[in-house]
């Protein structure tokens, strides 16, 4: 007999198992859900469901291999930056389908965790690259190592901004974590190389992407009072001192994130 196009045998022992895989493809992936549920058969819920939680996933990772691919050539650039992060935040949402649907899914031997983790990691470096923000880079980047710690472009990455935050032990840190997760990438073990052979004075200096004009400036008022205090002998300008140091040192932390 024919229903809806497909032929069945009558004395034919799968006809049945035909007829159930027909009908479960009429139905939406909520539906199969309800239906599924409401059967005692959880084999025959994997096979359904896993298959639609594997192609979120492998739309997910589409998307995310479409930012890395041009990732290293946008910095500075506003628009690409955000455009990034939309691919990335759509990348997000097929990752949350298939959670919604099978939460121990894979792809390529990937948990749904692993592909949060690139998400985020992702997201850290187009921030550092197009928007310049180092700090909200690194935030991003950390959130990525906190669900998995075995991604060596996002340990090279928090190893870079470390770097360019004159932190020489934290970047040899995570330099040294990305290696040993991929010994045979000569640029990670270029860059630990070379920052294990720069003073950590230089490193501080290079950080700095402030005025040095405002930062001399204020150094040079600072000095101007201390020489006043020490040659009239009058502590009333200590407090006025005090603040002037503050703020240059404010300035300087804020000018080097």
């Amino acid at each position: 007999m024919y229903l809806g196009g497909v032929a069945f045998g009558l004395n034919n022992a799968s006809a049945l198992a035909q007829l159930h895989k027909w009908f479960l493809g009429l139905l939406s992936v909520e539906e199969k859900q309800d239906y599924l549920h409401a059967s005692s058969g959880e084999n025959m819920k994997s096979k359904v469901i896993e298959p639609e939680a594997t192609k979120a996933l492998e739309l997910a990772n589409s998307y995310i291999e479409e930012v890395e691919d041009v990732i290293e050539h946008i910095e500075g650039d506003y628009l690409k930056g955000h455009e990034l992060l939309k691919t990335l935040d759509l990348a997000k949402r097929q990752v949350e389908i298939a959670r919604k649907l099978d939460d121990n899914a894979k792809y390529n031997h990937d948990t749904t965790t692993q592909f949060l983790a690139r998400i985020l990691g992702n997201k850290g470096i187009v921030t550092l690259m197009a928007f310049k923000k180092r700090a909200a880079g690194l935030k991003s980047l950390e959130k990525s190592l906190e669900l998995s710690q075995d991604l060596d472009p996002i340990q090279y990455a928090i190893g870079v901004i470390y770097a360019e935050m004159g932190n020489k032990v934290k970047s040899m840190i995570h330099l040294k974590k990305a290696i040993a997760l991929a010994p045979e990438n000569i640029e990670y073990r270029k860059l630990h190389d070379r920052i294990e052979n720069t003073s950590t004075l230089r490193m501080k200096l290079g950080a700095f992407h402030g005025s040095w004009i405002i930062l001399f400036g204020l150094l040079g008022l600072n000095t101007l009072f201390m020489f006043s205090i020490v040659s009239d002998g009058d502590t009333a300008g200590i407090p006025a001192v005090l603040f002037l140091l503050a703020v240059t040192l404010g300035y300087w932390k804020l000018k080097s994130r």
